[in-house]
């Protein structure tokens, strides 16, 4: 019931100096965290307050900050929030660093994400899937395929293979180095260990098809996609694309 929260929050403040109502760092918690779920850019302006009563954020609050700044795309005040929480000692957890690299990456600002993936390992921050998944992501974008075949093997070793987006990850760095083969057993390998395909995987696996201009598998997987709505413009454009290539008008 975050928006009752913010509504209350909002009536404490305009009581505050008649009622000599102080927040302490519990309030603070509740009414930042509050905001951060509902997705409001307000939750700066709460800690700007926090700061001037001289209260100090936990990680958890600094993490729903930096990942509320990351979606607005604001990469100065996300790099900010970061270097604040450093300079308090404040150990970062993976979600935190998983946030500012999914940033660098849409930002395309690769040697910033690859310099914190250097820190997170200098700091022992525990890496996840999702992160590995990033990092390959980014290998390809930058045509390091063979480290991000490299890392993939590595989290499939150690048994943390499990994600969709991670599999997608690296099937679209081999479609980037036109090893559309290889994009094909990846997604081979996936179905293989009953990793559900949902239309992120099937818009990746049709682009594949398209590209090996494979008529009869890119329809199988645009009536796959259909049995969850209407399939989006990327995938209609690839599959005209390829019709209109093979002269199917």
């Amino acid at each position: 019931m975050w928006c009752k929260v913010i509504h209350l929050w909002k009536h404490m403040v305009e009581m505050e100096e008649a009622n000599n109502v102080v927040p302490n760092h519990f309030t603070y918690t509740v009414v930042i965290g509050s905001f951060v779920k509902e997705g409001l850019k307000e939750a700066m302006d709460v800690l700007g307050k926090m700061r001037t009563s001289r209260l100090v954020p936990e990680e958890a609050m600094y993490s729903g900050l930096i990942s509320l700044s990351a979606r607005h795309g604001r990469m100065e005040q996300t790099v900010g929030l970061y270097e604040e929480m450093r300079a308090h000692g404040i150990v970062t957890s993976n979600y935190t660093c998983a946030s500012l690299l999914a940033l660098y990456d849409k930002s395309e600002d690769y040697s910033k994400a690859l310099s914190l993936f250097s820190e997170m390992e200098r700091s022992r921050v525990v890496i996840d899937e999702v992160i590995y998944g990033i990092l390959i992501r980014i290998y390809g974008k930058i045509g390091l395929y063979d480290d991000a075949q490299r890392t993939f093997e590595e989290i499939d070793n150690m048994c943390f293979l499990s994600v969709e987006q991670t599999y997608v990850a690296m099937a679209q760095v081999h479609m980037n180095a036109g090893n559309y083969g290889k994009a094909l057993q990846v997604f081979g390998l996936m179905r293989s260990r009953n990793v559900k395909p949902l239309p992120f995987s099937y818009g990746a696996l049709l682009r594949c098809h398209v590209a090996r201009e494979d008529l009869a598998a890119a329809e199988d997987v645009f009536r796959a996609l259909c049995k969850y709505g209407l399939p989006d413009v990327f995938c209609c454009n690839d599959l005209l694309r390829l019709y209109v290539k093979l002269g199917q008008l």
